[in-house]
């Protein structure tokens, strides 16, 4: 059964880490006594003259899937979950653009301070993201059989795409008060890739005869990677040691952020910004391609009547004779440098303020997900309590990766400790165990984040 499974290698990589449109949330943003309310927007306006984070400062997990639903893949008996149904999970996916995303950031260091009408900043991260798609079939083809794709007019149509990426970030910030209620910023971001692999692509046509079970198909497969490792990779098999031998310099990029905050008075205010405009170059890549059409799968599934009668087949051979033959061993060749881009994003935002206590923000952002923009609106509230001591808030955000989600943060700011976590989905959290009747489809996406962070004096307007 091994050879099943170095048709799903890559996804194996990904899991071990912790994937489209990364929904890494807004939501701590809207903690408006924690430093990081200018994260997404460099000329959002520090609130202290200084801070200090290290290693726990800024911790982020997200993950994202469009059909991945709780109530999708569980047989269910009165509410509980008795049974994968793995046939049922089948026969609710769509026929392309299925995908699962997993994202994880960490700030190892980061400080800033204040100069006057400048505030400065400096932070170090280390950040990953996972983007996989697949076809129905892909899936379809594995758990229903070749049974169903019978004919050359009903041909099993796999579809299987990756990128996935870990690399480091330094940030060098500077933002200014062009006057008493104008801020600007800009971040300046330099790349270090560490590792990429990008499966551009993976399709797979396959063809049963219906009298005699042979299986012909067509297939291209695109594959490229790259690594600051030394791997000694030389053929599919050996994906697995690009992990090895770690260095820590040899694929750079360069990505910026640039931001604007205005207040049109003390009730009254407005923010937009350019997120993550960038790209890492991938050098010393390792490629694989080829085009393969009408070859042969297997020379006879069936041997005999009694076989097919009997459902006695060798469904284990048929699967490695399509891995062997689609994927295979093959070898890696030296390829050329390529480049990936950043997850961009567009944001504009708008907030009233009735008191410390009641703040109202509408926030539109455009993700630019593989040259397409999808809208994200979310509408927050916050507030600060307790002279400054806790801050909440609680968003509804809507878009078309995450569907309906609702976000809960709290932060608390005692002296100089800073401390607050979020989710921006917390329906996810309540409802796990839930009957079917209560789950709702948007429990598709979900981010978390923690940090502690420590702040010198305050500057407020």
């Amino acid at each position: 059964m091994k050879k099943i499974y170095k048709l799903l290698l890559v996804v194996l990589m990904l899991s071990s880490y912790g994937a489209k449109a990364q929904y890494d949330g807004m939501t701590f943003t809207f903690l408006n006594n924690i430093p990081y309310i200018n994260y997404y927007n460099p000329g959002a306006r520090v609130p202290y003259l200084g801070i200090v984070g290290a290693a726990v400062s800024n911790l982020n997990l997200s993950v994202t899937n469009s059909s991945l639903l709780y109530k999708n893949i569980y047989r269910f008996d009165n509410g509980k979950p008795v049974a994968i149904a793995a046939s049922d999970f089948v026969g609710t996916l769509k026929e392309n653009g299925n995908f699962v995303n997993t994202g994880f950031s960490m700030d190892l260091a980061n400080a800033g301070f204040r100069k006057g009408r400048f505030y400065f900043s400096l932070d170090y991260r280390l950040r990953y993201y996972g983007d996989i798609d697949y076809s129905k079939d892909f899936l379809g083809f594995f758990v229903l059989g070749n049974g169903n794709y019978m004919g050359a007019d009903n041909p099993a149509n796999i579809h299987f795409g990756v990128d996935m990426g870990v690399y480091t970030e330094f940030g060098v910030g500077a933002q200014y008060d062009i006057k008493d209620n104008l801020t600007v910023g800009i971040r300046l971001k330099m790349l270090n890739g560490i590792v990429n692999v990008k499966m551009n692509d993976m399709n797979l046509q396959i063809y049963t005869d219906p009298d005699t079970y042979v299986m012909t198909a067509s297939s291209v497969f695109d594959i490229r990677m790259s690594s600051i490792t030394n791997p000694q990779v030389y053929n599919v098999d050996d994906i697995g040691n690009m992990f090895e031998d770690l260095r820590f310099f040899g694929n750079w990029g360069l990505g910026v952020d640039i931001g604007a905050s205005y207040e049109l008075n003390k009730h009254f205010g407005f923010g937009a910004s350019v997120y993550d405009l960038g790209f890492i170059k991938w050098n010393n890549s390792k490629v694989h391609h080829h085009e393969k059409e009408d070859f042969v799968l297997n020379d006879a599934f069936v041997d005999d009547i009694d076989e097919l009668l009997n459902m006695n087949l060798d469904y284990t051979g048929m699967v490695n004779d399509i891995v062997n033959n689609v994927i295979g061993n093959d070898t890696l060749v030296d390829g050329d440098s390529y480049d990936t881009s950043l997850r961009t994003r567009v944001m504009l935002q708008a907030y009233g303020e009735l008191n410390p206590m009641a703040r109202l923000t509408a926030l539109a952002q455009l993700c630019f997900i593989n040259d397409q923009a999808t809208p994200v609106y979310t509408l927050a509230y916050s507030g600060v309590f307790f002279n400054n001591i806790l801050s909440l808030t609680a968003n509804y955000t809507y878009s078309k990766y995450c569907g309906n989600c609702i976000g809960l943060g709290a932060g608390i700011h005692i002296g100089p400790f800073n401390v607050y976590a979020v989710t921006d989905n917390f329906l996810l959290v309540t409802k796990i165990g839930a009957p079917v009747d209560k789950l709702l489809t948007s429990y598709s996406a979900n981010n978390l984040r923690f940090g502690i962070v420590w702040t010198i004096g305050s500057c407020q307007r």
